[in-house]
């Protein structure tokens, strides 16, 4: 946001200012900008840009969950379609409870999985790049989850709120003429990310008495999170006492991370409350499905910057429609730059700059 942008703001009259918003206080000052009154939104820090994914837990884990999991897939997949951009197909190996070919098995039914996105199910030994698991044999179910990055659906409800009429500050001024002043404080979630080398998307979820717990790939390291409620209470020492018994790993080097962003089930049904069209960086007329092909559609124009395509997918899926723009900047600093990595670097700081309010 640029400085005439910040002058104007400065001057102008809110109804109700909201300081350090989350997802959910951002998704109320759209529906009262919806019912016509003036919002802003102040932050005092910078954004969060790195990418933060969460992973769907749609599979039910007792047959009582079922009416619940149907709900909840049903939620997600709405959600997809106001963003398909920002989701990324991923297959999670369930083995914690008893019954799961069954359970896999109806939840395929109900859920329509069919070819790619039916469940496998699994007997053998364990792998040699999962050494990490104390256990000898790995049997479950490879089940379809998808993982969405929740940072980046933080930046596009930004957009949303401003090119709907909002104002956003970043680290500014606030305007001393607001009516209501909303002190936002956040309930975020914590995980531990061990010194446990791990094979890219790896994701697992399995069983320690009654608490249950998710292992996920995060930049090639093992990250544990907690899942239901008898796990949700487990301060840090309980989770990796427990993890123990799965994964050999050095307590001490095991590190705890804040999870800014975080979608629950009721901030699913506040989205959809107010928002009823695509977010501004997602391309039109598309679903998760054609992810694939257009990411590869769109490399092919990119290539000759001479980005490699694992790289060009990350901002694919990060920037959305963003990536064309992007695109033809990296062309024209090639003139000047031979750096490939040198010149994407700038054109996302460039990019972050002209349309993310950073300063």
């Amino acid at each position: 946001m640029n400085s005439k942008q910040n002058h104007t703001n400065n001057t102008q009259k809110f109804d109700t200012a909201f300081i350090n918003p989350c997802i959910d206080r951002i998704l109320e000052a759209i529906e009262q900008q919806n019912n016509g009154s003036r919002v802003l939104l102040v932050f005092e820090n910078p954004l969060n840009r790195a990418d933060n994914f969460q992973l769907t837990e749609t599979f039910p884990l007792h047959f009582f969950d079922f009416p619940h999991a149907i709900k909840t897939n049903k939620l997600w997949k709405n959600l997809f379609l106001l963003c398909p951009h920002l989701v990324q197909a991923q297959k999670v190996i369930y083995s914690h409870s008893n019954k799961i070919k069954t359970k896999a098995k109806f939840t395929d039914i109900l859920f329509k999985n069919q070819f790619n996105t039916k469940s496998a199910f699994i007997d053998q030994k364990r792998p040699n790049n999962l050494s990490f698991i104390k256990m000898k044999n790995l049997k479950g179910v490879i089940f379809q989850e998808f993982k969405i990055n929740v940072s980046r659906l933080f930046i596009e409800l930004l957009k949303y709120f401003e090119l709907n009429g909002g104002k956003i500050l970043l680290k500014a001024y606030r305007p001393e003429e607001i009516t209501t002043l909303i002190q936002c404080t956040s309930t975020n979630k914590y995980s531990y990310v061990l010194d446990v080398e791990v094979p890219t998307n790896f994701a697992w979820v399995t069983q320690v008495n009654k608490a249950t717990f998710r292992f996920i790939e995060k930049e090639n390291k093992l990250q544990v999170d907690t899942v239901n409620r008898f796990s949700s209470k487990l301060l840090k020492e309980g989770v990796l006492n427990e993890t123990k018994k799965l994964i050999s790993f050095e307590p001490n080097t095991a590190k705890e991370i804040e999870l800014t962003s975080f979608l629950s089930i009721q901030t699913l049904k506040n989205i959809f409350k107010v928002i009823n069209k695509t977010l501004p960086g997602s391309f039109n007329n598309t679903q998760i499905k054609d992810n694939y092909e257009l990411s590869l559609e769109k490399f092919d124009i990119a290539k000759q910057t001479g980005i490699s395509y694992p790289d060009f997918k990350v901002l694919f899926h990060r920037y959305g429609t963003g990536i064309d723009e992007m695109i033809n900047e990296a062309y024209e600093k090639m003139n000047k730059i031979r750096n490939p990595q040198k010149i994407w670097e700038m054109v996302e700081n460039e990019f972050q700059i002209k349309y993310e309010w950073k300063n």
